[in-house]
């Protein structure tokens, strides 16, 4: 690079780490160079000083400074996984082809790696599985489980970032909220800010809306249906959470409203939040698509437990 540049961070990328998001742009920029220019200053988010696990906030810009350091492209190696591990991720696996793989990622399972993360989707994407590192085109967060689509190669990768940044992805939830629902169906409507350790509602944060409908009234718990219009950090959590009907086992956001005790021999401190579905224009084909992830887990037991299972079909807000 000749000159100064700057860049926006996308919807698709709000909550990443600063060090992160510059080696998704360049990947070949040593990690001791992306150190060295945010540390002396010459990286700024916003006009402001920053630091390298800063969070990134959506619409926010970086201040890229001229960059001639770099020599020789390092050698890109794939990720070597167990075996056991390996076998793990292969499990999860909906759909493959040539230009996409939809996994039902399980509870726990980090996308991207980060402190305290020993392994994520990431890696499998970067490893001897397929014969090019696949590439994220979305997350979920850790505790939550459910449908993550990747693309195979750039071009799919470029085309499925498209649609989510213009919102052509339906992208549909299942959770068990903590009542009272003060309405079976609505739309949220609160503006989210992320302070770095939270996301907050804040009027100087950014729109977001979530639509939810119920589904079934289960006692003081309620089984919802959500469709996140917008894609901002943990906005179904913190929306349902403000809402007065936070997700059980959400004591992040929820508090103690989010462990009550009801279910007899079920831990209900584990957050019962499940990507069911989606929806996009294949990246390939041109065609509509959509995907549903079954329960699993901690949730499959809930609703077993409610005799849920036999009502567990599709449904259209």
């Amino acid at each position: 690079m000749s000159a100064v540049e700057y860049k926006k961070i996308s919807n698709d990328e709000e909550g990443m780490r600063l060090d992160k998001w510059f080696k998704k742009h360049y990947p070949d920029l040593p990690h001791s160079h992306i150190e060295k220019i945010i540390r002396k200053g010459e990286v700024r988010l916003d006009k402001k000083r920053c630091k390298s696990k800063d969070s990134l906030q959506a619409g926010q810009e970086v201040r890229i400074p001229p960059m001639k350091l770099i020599e020789k492209k390092p050698v890109k190696v794939k990720v070597s996984l167990a075996a056991d591990e390996m076998a793990t991720f292969k499990a999860t696996i909906l759909h493959e082809d040539d230009d996409i793989v939809v996994f039902n990622k399980p509870k726990n399972l980090a996308v991207q790696g980060g402190s305290k993360v020993y392994v994520s989707v990431d890696d499998f994407l970067k490893s001897s599985y397929f014969k090019k590192p696949a590439h994220i085109v979305h997350r979920i967060d850790k505790d939550t489980s459910g449908i993550l689509l990747a693309a195979k190669h750039k071009l799919a990768a470029k085309r499925l970032t498209a649609q989510f940044e213009q919102k052509k992805v339906q992208k549909k939830y299942w959770a068990i909220v903590v009542g009272p629902l003060p309405t079976y169906e609505g739309e949220i409507t609160l503006p989210l800010l992320n302070d770095g350790q939270k996301v907050v509602v804040d009027q100087q944060g950014q729109k977001a809306m979530t639509r939810f409908s119920m589904r079934e009234k289960l006692d003081q718990l309620y089984w919802l249906e959500l469709e996140p219009v917008t894609g901002r950090k943990h906005q179904i959590r913190v929306h349902c959470a403000a809402s007065g009907f936070p997700v059980l086992g959400d004591g992040k956001y929820g508090g103690a409203e989010a462990h009550p005790s009801i279910i007899p021999n079920v831990k209900s401190f584990e957050m019962h939040l499940h990507a069911r579905h989606i929806a996009f224009k294949h990246p390939g084909t041109g065609e509509k698509v959509s995907f549903e992830a079954a329960l699993q887990g901690q949730m499959k037991k809930t609703w077993e437990f409610f005799g849920l299972m036999a009502t567990s079909g599709s449904s259209e807000f």
